[in-house]
């Protein structure tokens, strides 16, 4: 979990130098400044034992409390399957499974045999 930061008000986050600040009321909910002075909206947080970022938008169209009230969706859902692997919450079908050692040299093995679940 990450460390709780000191809720920044909406000008001290219009003010912020370069680099990635962490603005508080959502642990892991992050404004990332860059050199170029563009700004975007981050949501770290850890899923299935990695690091993992999520986008939310960039700063001037996605404000503060947006960002905070998106962020705090998204934990929300980061409980459930890898948001950031599977969008849409659904899992792709397993592939199918081919059969080994002697019977994969039988065409008609391969075909009658249905996949492993």
């Amino acid at each position: 979990m990450p460390r709780e930061s000191k809720e920044l008000s909406a000008l001290a986050v219009k003010r912020l130098p370069e680099g990635v600040h962490a603005v508080g009321g959502v642990p892991g909910l992050l404004l990332q400044v860059r050199d170029s002075g563009s700004r975007s909206w981050l949501l770290r947080s850890v899923v299935g034992g990695r690091r993992r970022e999520m986008g939310l938008g960039p700063y001037p169209e996605v404000g503060l409390a947006e960002a905070r009230s998106e962020g705090a969706r998204m934990r929300g859902l980061i409980r459930g399957p890898d948001v950031t692997r599977f969008p849409n919450g659904k899992r792709p079908a397993p592939p199918l499974q081919r059969p080994n050692g002697k019977a994969r040299r039988s065409r008609k093995f391969w075909t009658n045999t249905p996949p492993k679940s």
